[in-house]
C-alpha cells in the first residue's frame, strides 16, 4: 500500500430511511412467498404467488425447460 490508500475510502454510510419508506419496505417483504408466514386467502391477489403457480401447472415440463433454455441430459 503507498501512503494516499486508506480504508475510509471504503467505508459506506447508508441514508436514514424515513419511516414511510421502511413500512412499505416491510409490507414488500411481508407479501414476498420467501416470508412469508402463512398464504393469503385469495392467491390470485399476490402477482409472486401467482407466477409461481403459472410456472408449476401452466405447461409440462419439458416446455417449460425449452421456454428457459434448460440443457437436456
Amino acid at each position: 500500500m503507498n501512503g494516499n490508500d486508506s480504508d475510509d475510502d471504503w467505508e459506506y454510510t447508508p441514508k436514514p430511511m424515513s419511516d414511510k419508506d421502511f413500512e412499505e419496505n416491510m409490507e414488500y417483504f411481508k407479501n414476498h412467498p420467501m416470508f412469508m408466514k402463512q398464504l393469503p386467502a385469495d392467491l390470485s391477489k399476490n402477482e409472486h404467488i401467482t407466477a409461481i403457480q403459472n410456472l408449476i401447472y401452466d405447461d409440462d415440463p419439458l416446455s417449460i425447460a425449452k421456454a428457459l433454455n434448460v440443457p437436456r441430459e
